[in-house]
């Protein structure tokens, strides 16, 4: 028996039911936290990671991994895709030159 994380300081567990009924209890918390439209930080089975990200990109957030405690997961949920982000390589050198 598993405990589910469901908001800071409280947690709920399910005797008697098996691992996939846990994960299905922590994907509905995350989609009805998607769908309230805010952000925010939930610990996730291992196992539920795919279907988190799969599921963030559906309702326009982006995850990002926070941290790991065993087989369990801290994800940020962020609301907004996440956009590419563009870089461009400069050469800088800091010696100096003589000069004429």
């Amino acid at each position: 028996m598993r405990s589910i994380y469901v908001e800071e300081g409280l947690r709920v567990s399910f005797p008697g039911r098996d691992e996939e009924f846990d994960e299905g209890v922590e994907m509905g918390i995350a989609v009805a936290l998607m769908a309230a439209g805010q952000n925010f930080t939930v610990w996730l089975s291992a196992d539920n990671i795919e279907q988190a990200n799969e599921l963030a990109t559906r309702m326009d957030f982006h995850t990002v991994p926070l941290g790991a405690c065993g087989e369990t997961r801290e994800v940020a949920f962020r609301r907004g895709l996440r956009r590419p982000i563009h870089l461009k390589l400069v050469a800088a050198t800091n010696e100096r030159r003589p000069t004429s």
